[in-house]
């Protein structure tokens, strides 16, 4: 199967895994499962780190590659893609991410309740 994970799962996995459900973990560990990034999700977590918003590891990129996640970057399908968006979710990298999700058919591991309005596989 392919996941892509959300921002909050992902910091999550590398700094406190005992946030995530066991069904989340067992996912993750997984290794016929394909776990992809956004490259919003580091974008996400610079941003705030630097307003003293969020503390987690400085080693992102090392840690997305120990772990053979794959990185997803940003295309046009994925921004021509949140036209598509109802508003239920307001804060733009989760609408990012969703996009993404919907425009690569991944299914998106979240603890965020509001993915679940949007027409997209949540985990």
């Amino acid at each position: 199967m392919n996941y892509l994970l959300d921002t909050c799962v992902f910091i999550w996995a590398m700094a406190n895994p005992n946030k995530l459900s066991l069904n989340t973990k067992s996912i993750i560990l997984d290794r016929l499962n394909n776990i992809y990034i956004s490259s919003i999700t580091p974008w996400k977590i610079t941003i705030k780190k630097s307003l003293g918003k969020l503390t987690c590891p400085d080693n992102i990129e090392e840690l997305i590659k120990i772990n053979d996640f794959k990185e997803l970057p940003i295309n046009f399908k994925h921004v021509l893609e949140l036209k598509k968006l109802p508003l239920h979710h307001k804060d733009p990298f989760d609408r990012m991410i969703i996009a993404q999700a919907r425009v690569e058919n991944l299914t998106i591991l979240t603890d965020d309740e509001k993915f679940r309005d949007y027409d997209v596989k949540v985990g």
